[in-house]
C-alpha cells in the first residue's frame, strides 16, 4: 500500500518506452559460466534440435576493442562512458566520479588503458541520463528504501552486450552508514 498517497487508493503513473535499433554486427557472444558471478542474458535457441536445452545463457559485457592489439596495455576504441547525473548531490559528485573511474584498475589487468571515463552532467545540460546508449549513475531518495544501490542495464540478446546502464543509488546508504555506526560503536 502506497505510504505516501493522501489516498492509498489511486496514484499518478506515467510509462516511458525507449526504443532502439540493435548494433548491425552483434558482439561475440560469451557463453556464462555457472561458477562466475556476473549478471547474464538468457536466451532459446531453436536452431539445433541436437542440443539438450534450447536454452543459452551470455555472460553481460560491455564491447571493449583494443585500439591497439599488438600491445599488452592499450586504450580501446570506445571507452565505457558514464556520466554522474545532477541528481547525484554537489557533495557526492566527485566521489562518485572517482569510484566510477576506480574500476580503470581492473580493466587494466585484463589489458585496456582508460577503459571507462566518467563525467559529470551539468545541472543546464539538454540530455537526460535515461536517454538510451547514455550509461549513468543517478541518485534516488525513497520514504523505505529496499536497496542501497541497484545496477539496472539494456542488453543485446543475441550476445549479451551491454548497450546501456543506469545505476541507481538511494541516498539513504549514508543515512543507513551512520545509523549502522552508532549501533556498533556507541560514542556516548
Amino acid at each position: 500500500v502506497p505510504m505516501a498517497l493522501p489516498d492509498a487508493r489511486s496514484l499518478f503513473l506515467g510509462l516511458y518506452y525507449a526504443i532502439v535499433k540493435l548494433p548491425e554486427v552483434p558482439m561475440a557472444a560469451r557463453r556464462a559460466d555457472p561458477r562466475v558471478g556476473y549478471f547474464q542474458t538468457s536466451l532459446d535457441d531453436f536452431s539445433d534440435d541436437l542440443g539438450r536445452s534450447p536454452r543459452l545463457h551470455y555472460a553481460n559485457r560491455w564491447r571493449l576493442e583494443k585500439k591497439d592489439p599488438a600491445t599488452e596495455l592499450s586504450e580501446p576504441v570506445k571507452p565505457i562512458a558514464f556520466w554522474v547525473d545532477r541528481s547525484v548531490p554537489l557533495k557526492y559528485r566527485d566521489s562518485v566520479q572517482r569510484a566510477i573511474l576506480e574500476w580503470n584498475k581492473a580493466f587494466e589487468k585484463i589489458g585496456f588503458k582508460n577503459a571507462i571515463v566518467a563525467r559529470i552532467q551539468p545541472d543546464d545540460a539538454d540530455f537526460d541520463t535515461l536517454d538510451v546508449g547514455v550509461a549513468s549513475v543517478r541518485w534516488i531518495s525513497s520514504a523505505r528504501p529496499s536497496f542501497n544501490g541497484s545496477g539496472p542495464s539494456q542488453v543485446d540478446p543475441r550476445s549479451g552486450e551491454i548497450l546501456d546502464a543506469d545505476i541507481l543509488i538511494d541516498g539513504n546508504w549514508a543515512r543507513n552508514r551512520r545509523d549502522l555506526r552508532v549501533q556498533l560503536f556507541d560514542d556516548e
